[in-house]
Formats: C-alpha cells, structure tokens, sequence
C-alpha cells in the first residue's frame, strides 16, 4: 500500500483555517456545546493502491492545552461540535485543533473564558401531579446577581427514581422550559433536583407520579 498525505505536506493544499466560533466566550462556570466552523481543505490520505481517499481523522481540539471532547464532525469534517467543559482557566485563550498526523490549526486568543458567574442556585417552578414516563414540561430559573447571564446545561435528578433526560439543555437568559419523563411509581411523593457544573443547586416541590 502506499498512502500519502495531503494538506500540509511539500505542494499540497494548506491546511484549513478556523473562520468562526460559537459561542467566543464562555464562563469557566458553565458547560455548553461550541460550534468551530473550518475553511480550506481538510488533510486526506490518499491511497494509491486502492485508489481512494479518506479525511485525516481529528486527534483533538484544546482550549487552553485542555483536550475536549469532539461531539460530532459535520460537513466531511468542516463543522465540529465540541463539549465545552466547566473549569477553563480564565482570560484569552488559543484554540486549537490538531489532526492524527500531527499538524495543526490554531486560532491565537480564539476563545475568552470570563470568571464564575455569581448564581446563588435555581428556581424550580411548581410541578402538578405527573403519569409515568409521560413527557411534561418543567421551567428553571436561575438565580443570582448573574441569573440572566446563566446559559449553560444542569443536571437533573430525582429523589425517588430516575429523570430523563439526565442533563438539561442549554439555559436562554437564566431560564430554561423543557420536557422531561419520570419513571418512578409508588406512595411517595417525587422531586426534581438541578445542579449546575459547580455546585448551585434548586429543588422543586413535591408531586405525585402514577400510573398513566
């Protein structure tokens, strides 16, 4: 077999560059999806022998040296969808993605990461009684001097039986209204509990939960 690299090697096209970031900056408190948008050819290995060609699988993309995980590669590898997680270092920070070959595209200070937002936890508002495993609507505030800044997923969890899903999505201003299942039956009584990627937390009243 004989396989050669393209897009940065000798004659080959340059590597691609990254046109576009969102979100471009992120609280190092909040967790979220990013979007990285690439321009330019994506390195292929071309191999002659079989006469194909493939994209150069991705290693990684980093902020700040931190790897994160790759969600998912859209657009023959164009569009990525990246897991942001809790806990970057805060101020200006490079991005970076690197292909299994090692080489590279960087995006110098692509990436602001702003400090902890100032929450004290979360507002659930009140929940009537619910059938098993039947999808319904629960709305969570959150609260603090930064509440309408807050933007990122929560976890969600119940003190008696299991809540799907297990992470929420994205808040909009501090606010969130999702649909959620429950799957627990029995006397007692159900709450949901939210817990963001530092520790703030909301409780919400208690309901029933029965056969539907």
């Amino acid at each position: 077999m004989i396989a050669v690299l393209l897009g940065g090697c000798g004659s080959g096209p340059p590597l691609p560059s990254i046109v576009s970031v969102e979100p471009q900056r992120l609280s190092t408190s909040e967790s979220v999806q990013m979007t990285v948008r690439l321009e330019g050819g994506v390195p292929l290995r071309v191999d002659y022998s079989e006469r194909s060609a493939e994209l150069f699988p991705l290693t990684y993309v980093s902020i700040a040296d931190r790897k994160l995980p790759i969600v998912e590669a859209k657009e023959q590898g164009r569009l990525l969808i990246v897991e942001l997680l809790p806990g970057l270092p805060v101020g200006p920070q490079d991005l970076r993605i690197e292909f299994q070959d090692g080489q590279q595209v960087v995006r110098e200070k692509g990436f602001e990461v702003t400090p902890p937002l100032q929450l004290t936890g979360f507002v659930v508002e009140p929940i009537g009684p619910q059938a098993v495993e039947t999808p319904f609507s629960i709305t969570l505030r959150a609260v603090g001097q930064d509440a309408a800044l807050f933007r990122s997923r929560v976890k969600l969890y119940s003190n008696n039986g299991t809540v799907e899903p297990e992470v929420s999505r994205p808040f909009e201003a501090g606010v969130l209204t999702q649909e959620i299942t429950v799957d627990n039956i029995g006397p007692r009584p159900v709450s949901i509990l939210v817990e963001d990627y530092v520790g703030h937390t909301g409780r919400s009243n208690e309901f029933s939960v029965s056969a539907p």
